[in-house]
């Protein structure tokens, strides 16, 4: 092969490798340029999965670029909490390989790049460490006791003191801290787990004593086990209850119960490795609809999107992300909610500073009742922008109120879930 031509394959090669690095590096610098401060998203109540099984392929090349794809498509659709499951991420094992040993370089990394973009991590503690346990083999659900608990607890302490921001053996280049931690993940309690207790007790104790504000919750607990969970004492080693997609009339219950903040670290929970067909993309995209302004608005304080490598236009055709991020830009960040109802149609107004946006997701009477019509929704605003939510072309239309109502006619689209935007 003539010399001209090697150089110029080689230049392509080079090129081959290095222009995914180079585009995901152009669209950071995009994503920055528009970021609320990390002081801000840590309010956010918009979550989601990501990173699923990204642990030792993180020492690749290749497993950082997916790594850092699944962000930028999470933050770009308005995700700014991410939990990182199912994951060995933040395990015992992976952290302390050799007994007595820690090796933080790939937690660096994932905290380093996550801080880039100002995300807070839900971090799932789990026990799995294959020279403690013998023939430990990591999944989701992980619950085994530890032999060593004291070598459990010291890596514990020195994972939470490490990442909490107070300039004591913290990771160089941390930004702010990371706060927020779940340990375990969908514990069967039943009449009680002896093992999930002990651990709770345990990793509280320690992630408190490392970094008093940080935020401790239990891996996710049926409502139906909630007596059993706060008969056994626990309600005092938590900072949060956490759950999975509680019924609304179970929700003011388990809050009363508990009298915690409530998260639901997982919703609309799906195959990490589905394929995003259309139809199931808008199916998927209208639950969001349905369910984030209907639990928000009863209090439940983030939710997580369990839709990892679904959700956020990597495998689909970005009607889940267009939804997402459109609900998210005009809801996140509320003071307050209203819920109110009109011909059988229940609001959800959220107010947010100076501006309020009502969210719909259900046609008057139902899917098999009265016809698609007009109604009349109450409003103290002079005009409402009414937005087809689940539509990435958002189509909207303008309506003039009178005498303290807007006319929405629902005849107008074929889309159920409407975003209305309150004009004053």
């Amino acid at each position: 092969m003539p010399k001209k031509y090697l150089i110029a394959a080689v230049i392509v090669a080079v090129l081959a490798l290095l222009l995914p690095s180079i585009i995901l590096k152009i669209q950071e610098q995009t994503i920055q340029s528009s970021l609320p401060s990390w002081e801000q998203t840590e309010k956010s109540h918009f979550g989601t999965l990501a990173f699923a099984a990204l642990d030792d392929e993180l020492e690749t090349q290749a497993g950082k670029l997916r790594f850092i794809k699944e962000l930028q498509g999470a933050v770009q659709a308005g995700a700014f909490f991410i939990r990182p499951h199912p994951s060995k991420i933040f395990t015992w094992g992976f952290i302390e390989k050799e007994k007595g040993r820690y090796d933080w370089t790939i937690t660096d990394w994932v905290v380093g790049t996550v801080q880039r973009y100002n995300v807070h991590l839900l971090v799932t503690i789990f026990t799995w460490n294959p020279w403690d346990q013998s023939g430990a083999t990591f999944d989701g659900w992980y619950l085994r006791e530890p032999s060593d608990w004291d070598g459990y607890v010291r890596w514990l302490s020195a994972l939470v003191e490490r990442y909490d921001g107070d300039g004591i053996s913290d990771m160089p280049g941390l930004r702010y801290p990371l706060r927020y931690f779940e340990i375990g993940n969908e514990i069967p309690f039943g009449q009680g787990n002896e093992v999930f207790i002990r651990l709770l007790k345990r990793s509280y104790d320690a992630v408190k004593q490392a970094n008093p504000d940080a935020v401790v919750m239990n891996g996710a607990i049926r409502y139906e086990e909630v007596d059993a969970f706060l008969s056994a004492g626990l309600g005092n080693y938590i900072d949060v209850f956490n759950t999975h997609n509680v019924s609304d009339e179970e929700i003011p219950s388990l809050e009363a119960k508990v009298g915690k903040p409530v998260w639901f670290s997982e919703i609309l929970p799906g195959d990490p490795n589905e394929e995003m067909g259309r139809e199931r993309e808008y199916e998927v995209a209208r639950r969001v609809v349905e369910v984030y302004p209907r639990v928000l608005s009863l209090g439940v304080e983030k939710v997580f999107l369990a839709q990892p490598r679904l959700a956020f236009g990597i495998y689909g055709e970005g009607i889940l992300s267009s939804t997402y991020h459109f609900l998210q830009e005009r809801i996140d960040f509320f003071d307050r909610t209203e819920t109110f109802a009109v011909n059988g149609v229940t609001f959800f107004r959220f107010v947010v500073g100076e501006r309020s946006c009502v969210v719909t997701a259900e046609w008057p009477g139902g899917p098999s009742g009265m016809p698609r019509c007009e109604i009349s929704m109450p409003t103290e605003a002079a005009t409402v922008i009414v937005t087809e939510a689940t539509k990435p072309e958002h189509k909207s239309w303008t309506v003039q109120a009178q005498d303290g109502h807007a006319v929405i006619d629902f005849r107008l689209t074929d889309d159920p879930c409407l975003i209305i935007e309150e004009a004053w």
